[in-house]
């Protein structure tokens, strides 16, 4: 089950708990060094917010299906629906998160963009990420047997 991103108490806790970890620390770790803090989904591809206002978040023309699973590996022969419109939710719950109340959180803020089911980038092109927001990439469709960049890889070339 994933979190209602749309809940404005959802992301008001997200954001308290990333300026209190910040500050304070975490389970033995009382002087934090890390650079920043992910805010990631669980690792779990079904089971989205169906509630309207998650739904308004992946835009018009939204190709996504509550709760198929096949939405969620886009290059499964039987998907019927294309890749999914999550990263536009994601992106959105990101920025609210990095900017409670319009003051940016003390440290960036990690979002997994690219992970199948919002690996996407978001489906508004004026929709830009906060300068605290940090991108990560894990990419989970690539051949094992050659280079990401390989040329030759039948699977990374097309």
């Amino acid at each position: 089950m994933q979190a209602c991103l749309s809940n404005r108490k959802v992301v008001d806790h997200v954001a308290r708990e990333v300026i209190r970890f910040s500050a304070e620390g975490y389970k033995g770790h009382e002087r934090p060094n890390w650079r920043m803090m992910s805010i990631g989904h669980n690792d779990e591809p079904t089971f989205w917010c169906e509630c309207e206002a998650c739904r308004a978040m992946d835009g018009p023309g939204s190709t996504w299906k509550a709760n198929d699973v096949y939405d969620a590996y886009p290059n499964d022969p039987k998907n019927q629906h294309g890749t999914g419109p999550l990263g536009q939710r994601y992106a959105m719950f990101a920025n609210r998160v990095a900017r409670p109340g319009g003051q940016a959180t003390p440290r960036p803020v990690g979002q997994l963009l690219r992970v199948r089911f919002h690996g996407c980038p978001p489906r508004d092109p004026k929709l830009k990420l906060e300068e605290n927001v940090v991108v990560e990439f894990a990419y989970s469709d690539h051949c094992l047997k050659h280079d990401i960049d390989d040329p030759a890889c039948p699977k990374t070339s097309a």
